[in-house]
């Protein structure tokens, strides 16, 4: 007996400019527990392997995680001016 039987389809589509793999799962309409997940939507870059987005929908709401890559410059990695301080 299958309680909790997921079903997952991956299909293929662009998001951001990023060639993905989206990773699309549910729990099977005949038994959902309401206070887990519904449904699952990953999408990841084929290009790296990595995630670029995560949809979870708990509660009939979409909990959405974003990742960015190559987004630092050396301008953010800059070291601070220290020649204002004295050391103790």
């Amino acid at each position: 007996m299958c309680i909790r039987d997921r079903t997952t389809t991956i299909s293929t589509g662009n998001l951001n400019g990023y060639e993905c793999y989206i990773l699309s799962s549910s729990i099977n309409s005949n038994f959902k527990y309401e206070e887990n997940s519904k449904d699952i939507r990953i999408y990841i870059d084929k290009a790296t392997g990595l995630t670029v987005k995560y949809e979870d929908v708990i509660n009939n709401q979409t909990i959405t995680y974003e990742y960015s890559f190559n987004e630092v410059s050396d301008e953010d990695m800059k070291e601070p001016d220290i020649t204002q301080y004295t050391e103790i």
